[in-house]
């Protein structure tokens, strides 16, 4: 009775094999069978392997997918659908059409949800061949005159297992795809439409197999408490498999490096706060979200890419990574208001002695040293510990940044409204309006594949019309619906940033989607994008940061006490700061009250809406005298920047009233007292910023040439060289003084007014 009503499970065979993972006390074990997967529709077992081999995008949900779950490159559809399947049709010109095998690992599916298990079920041993997994699988070594042989069969449940490709998911997707075309399976597939013009026989493809090596681990099963307590699970050990075959292999960005690292505290950490933010839902929609995240690979200002790579992204992993690595390991020197050094990266962020003096007080304290790469040295148990302490501190300033800072909160507003529009019965209905949504919400890696698509098929098809060719139909077909996605993405995006602008300053939206009020329209929209911009950089979520920690640091060095700043009280001051200093922040960028403007009036003529913009008067037009790039390393700046905002005329009082508030009166007497030193760091970046301003003026080249022209001039006229040098130090002076002016207007127009240092110290004393 026992087999008459035990799962059915379907067969796979193979020759047998196994290796380990890792070394010492944490190596582990790992079984695979090599076997094939094959295209067609005639019941085989290989066919029907073929059906359940899925990329990782298929098997999670991408809204629900933790960062420790992640695992691979976006699948670039247009390669596999243009490059690789022709080439196993032999319609590229190659007679040879074989690929390498695939890697993937049998795992089992969360009974409720998408994702994977952590663990198989308990395993129960029959003989030496023979293993059985409860009902996910069994592997048995197939016998032979008593003997064991290198063959093998795996006997898997189709309902509860899934194989996630870790390796060759792109070889594997031109097979998938001539599997899915042949039997008319692709279901609500999103990706289906780079696939749709392939038509197949089973003819030809009875000849396309490909070599599958499907893995499984053993010793990773419910009843086995070792792998626990050695923090492995199925997710880490599919990242540690992912990372050793694609070192070796083509290159894997940073972002990903750091997505699967689990040797670095610091990508822990930047994963933790990334989970927090994606895994948020429906019944936290007060709260930010990363719908769609950016890697940040890369970070140059060309293209807006040190922002992200998107479009509707605010945070990159880089950038969150960066945070993380300054928080906790950054240099001391990093931690001063004057002359700090650069935490942007590098051996600026390895500062063993700072994470453990963070931690005194906790569990983890005993660590007279703690490294950045310690993540698989430690007892996972502790370094479970040191991610949680270091990710709540840290996280207190940042993932308050991203809910509570106005610019985020009306741009998660917006974004949450616009997936609510696309996502409606009607817009699914229409596949561009549905294909607008995956390119949104999915990740700016899955936009980067269709825009380029996209253009392979608009090269593709100028390339024939220049060689007088005929334009396959399918081509046509997915251009069109190319240029239709883009024009409905396009839609999107604009209302989106005109709903966002409206928001942000107190205007109508209504009347200014009026065809009458373009030029308006375009003034709206581009003054709130310098600004999200600007809060989307590494710089500007860097510099905030620290802000918020070197202040802390300022406080704790301001005690009379030799005594250490316990962990709980070092969070509480953490938790005493940012809450002012948001406060600060949300009324120096929030109107002054709740009208809605007709016209381009009100928060949006102010000065201080320009704060963050180059070109107008304001702290990142004085930055912009000496410094054009706007890159990682001016964190220092929008430290600066943040400190001269939350400490201003302007919104002062709105930190004093959040502080009084606060039940932490010690931090508020801290805060008190530190005031002098803070106000003296604050006027030597203020100085540095000005005087960058001033010597920038008399560098350059239109500085050069008027200074070769004034030369010039004087020569011609008969001048002696002290006349000339006087006339060139006079050009100087006139120089220097002009843009020290300059900058004094960019001060002012953010600040309302230039006070002396003793002024702004009685100013803030006041009342606190």
């Amino acid at each position: 009775m026992s087999t008459m009503f035990s799962v059915p499970k379907t067969p796979v065979f193979g020759s047998f094999g196994e290796f380990t993972i890792g070394e010492g006390s944490n190596t582990l074990r790992a079984r695979y069978l090599l076997t094939k997967i094959r295209p067609g529709n005639d019941g085989t077992w290989e066919c029907e392997l073929a059906s359940q081999m899925k990329p990782w995008r298929e098997v999670f949900n991408v809204e629900e997918l933790s960062f420790d779950e992640l695992l691979q490159r976006e699948l670039d559809d247009s390669r596999v659908a243009q490059d690789l399947i022709p080439y196993l049709l032999g319609e590229s010109g190659n007679r040879a059409k074989f690929f390498p095998p695939i890697l993937a690992v049998i795992v089992p599916r969360q009974q409720v949800g998408s994702g994977i298990e952590a663990f198989y079920p308990a395993r129960a041993a029959q003989g030496a061949s023979v293993e059985h997994y409860g009902n996910l699988f069994d592997f048995e070594r197939i016998e032979w005159g008593g003997e064991l042989t290198p063959l093998a069969r795996l006997n898997y449940n189709r309902q509860r297992a899934a194989f996630i490709i870790v390796d060759g998911q792109h070889r594997a997707m031109a097979v998938l795809a001539l599997h899915r075309q042949l039997n008319d399976n692709w279901g609500d597939n999103a990706f289906a439409s780079y696939y749709e013009h392939i038509q197949v026989t089973p003819e030809q493809v009875k000849s396309i197999e490909l070599p599958t090596c499907i893995i499984y681990f053993p010793d990773l099963h419910d009843d086995n408490p070792q792998p626990r307590e050695q923090g492995l699970d199925l997710n880490s050990v599919c990242r540690e498999i992912f990372l050793v075959v694609n070192r070796s292999a083509k290159h894997v960005s940073e972002a990903r490096e750091l997505l699967l690292d689990d040797e670095d505290i610091a990508a822990r950490l930047m994963r933790r706060t990334l989970s927090t933010l994606k895994n948020r839902g429906e019944e936290q929609a007060d709260l930010a979200r990363l719908y769609s995240i950016a890697y940040g690979d890369s970070d140059t200002e060309a293209g807006q890419k040190e922002v992200v790579t998107g479009q509707l992204e605010y945070s990159s992993a880089i950038a969150i990574h960066k945070v993380h690595s300054a928080i906790a390991f950054g240099a001391n020197e990093g931690f001063k208001l004057k002359n700090p050094q650069d935490i942007s990266g590098g051996r600026a962020t390895q500062n063993k002695n700072r994470p453990a003096e963070i931690l005194l007080g906790t569990s983890v304290e005993d660590y007279r040293i703690l490294a950045r790469n310690s993540g698989k040295t430690l007892p996972t148990a502790e370094v479970d510990v040191v991610v949680e302490k270091l990710g709540d501190l840290a996280d207190t300033a940042l993932v308050r940044l991203f809910d509570l800072f106005r610019p985020f909160q009306i741009h998660n507003d917006e974004l949450r409204e616009l997936r609510l529009r696309l996502s409606d019965v009607q817009a699914d209905a229409r596949f561009e309006q549905k294909k607008a949504y995956t390119l949104i919400s999915e990740g700016s890696g899955v936009r980067n594949v269709f825009d380029s698509h996209f253009r392979r098929l608009s090269e593709e098809k100028y390339e024939r019309e220049r060689e007088g060719q005929t334009i396959p139909q399918h081509i046509l077909n997915q251009i069109d619906f190319c240029r239709t996605v883009k024009q409905a993405l396009g839609e999107h995006e604009r209302d989106f940033h005109r709903r966002r602008a409206c928001n942000f300053f107190g205007i109508n939206r209504a009347l200014f989607d009026s065809a009458a009020y373009r030029e308006e329209r375009v003034f709206l929209s581009d003054k709130a994008q310098k600004l999200f911009h600007t809060v989307s950089t590494q710089a500007f979520q860097l510099g905030y940061a620290m802000a918020i920690f070197t202040v802390v640091e300022e406080l704790k060095r301001g005690r009379p006490d030799a005594s250490p700043l316990l962990y709980h009280n070092r969070l509480k001051l953490v938790e005493f700061v940012t809450e002012a200093y948001l406060a600060a922040l949300n009324t120096y960028f929030s109107p002054k009250d709740n009208t809605i403007h007709q016209t381009l009036t009100g928060y949006i003529s102010e000065p201080r809406a320009s704060v963050f913009d180059a070109n107008s008067p304001g702290l990142r037009g004085l930055l912009a005298m000496s410094v054009n790039e706007l890159n990682e390393r001016q964190w220092r700046f929008f430290r600066y920047a943040i400190l001269e905002i939350v400490h201003s005329p302007f919104c002062w009082h709105a930190a004093q009233k959040k502080m009084k508030q606060m039940d932490c009166k010690w931090a508020l007497t801290w805060y008190k007292e530190a005031i002098p030193k803070l106000v003296d760091g604050l006027m030597s970046e203020r100085a540095k910023y000005v005087e960058d301003a001033v010597e920038a003026a008399v560098r350059g080249r239109e500085f050069e040439s008027l200074k070769m022209q004034t030369e010039s001039e004087a020569r011609d006229a008969g001048k002696s060289e002290e006349r000339l040098r006087q006339l060139v130090e006079e050009l100087q002076h006139s120089h220097r003084t002009a843009a020290k002016q300059n900058a004094l207007s960019h001060l002012k127009a953010s600040l309302e007014t230039v006070e002396s240092t003793s002024a702004i110290i009685q100013r803030l004393r006041a009342n606190l």
